[in-house]
């Protein structure tokens, strides 16, 4: 908040419009605002939190303590141990966590328009590839076609994935849910795949890691966004995205059927 108003890239979540916030707590020294909305989804957290974090060591900034989302998924921490960071040093922000300090270092988020800067892809493949190749071997995922399921998402469910999983199947896909895999397996599995069949979601995010001209086929449904196509155009993937329904603004939640003949279409072609 400055003189009573509230940044919106800078917050992880809002207060609601007739309350008034609590009176903040001082932190003495110096502290890196880090935050971001919605940092409970993969994607958000990933190329919004981290990377400003990252921008901090690339200009050799140094800070007293780091003020960051409350880190309620597994990812998250298992992510900040990844670039080496000190826990003891973290604030972790809540509904009720309010901080002024001596000093407010305050990095913008680097993406902008849904479009990934060249530079960025390249510190994020340099920074979290090199993890993957020091996974013991039993645990590298190897599949060179792999299906990324969304059956146990809580929204936008492909109601008949069950015919899609046998159809990819059969063509040599390894159905997959990244929901049961470390943040350093998931870019194993992508890093080694040679081609990625999935619905639009935040498990795309792991694109990053993938090796040039790696074959990405996206399945939209209710709701379209181009990121991580143009996420693919940075890093050289060969990107095709497949419509299923009709675009609606604003929504994008619900499950749908999907018809096989455009994923089958898509594939042989």
């Amino acid at each position: 908040m400055i003189d009573g108003y509230l940044i919106n890239e800078l917050h992880s979540f809002l207060p609601p419009h007739d309350v008034r916030p609590p009176d903040p707590t001082f932190i003495k020294g110096k502290v890196a605002v880090v935050t971001q909305a919605y940092p409970e989804n993969y994607c958000h957290w990933m190329t919004g939190v981290l990377p400003k974090i990252m921008l901090l060591a690339s200009a050799s900034m140094e800070y007293d303590w780091l003020y960051l989302p409350s880190l309620t998924q597994p990812y998250m921490r298992e992510t900040l141990k990844m670039i080496g960071i000190d826990f003891k040093k973290i604030i972790e922000a809540n509904h009720s966590t309010y901080i002024e300090a001596d000093e407010l270092i305050i990095p913008s988020a680097p993406i902008h328009k849904r479009i990934t800067p060249s530079w960025l892809a390249e510190d994020i493949r340099k920074t979290f590839l090199p993890h993957a190749v020091e996974l013991p071997t039993a645990k590298v995922p190897g599949a060179k076609k792999i299906f990324i399921s969304r059956s146990k998402a809580s929204y936008r469910r492909m109601l008949n994935e069950a015919d899609l999983t046998t159809l990819l199947e059969k063509r040599g896909f390894l159905t997959v849910h990244l929901e049961a895999l470390s943040v350093v397996e998931q870019i194993a599995l992508f890093q080694n795949a040679d081609h990625i069949v999935a619905s639009h979601g935040a498990g795309l995010t792991n694109l990053f890691f993938c090796k040039p001209d790696t074959k990405v086929t996206e399945i939209f449904q209710e709701h379209e966004d181009i990121a991580y196509w143009n996420l693919s155009q940075v890093i050289g993937l060969n990107h095709q995205c497949i419509n299923t329904t009709v675009f609606r603004s604003g929504s994008g939640y619900i499950d749908t059927p999907i018809q096989l003949s455009l994923i089958t279409d898509a594939l042989d072609n």
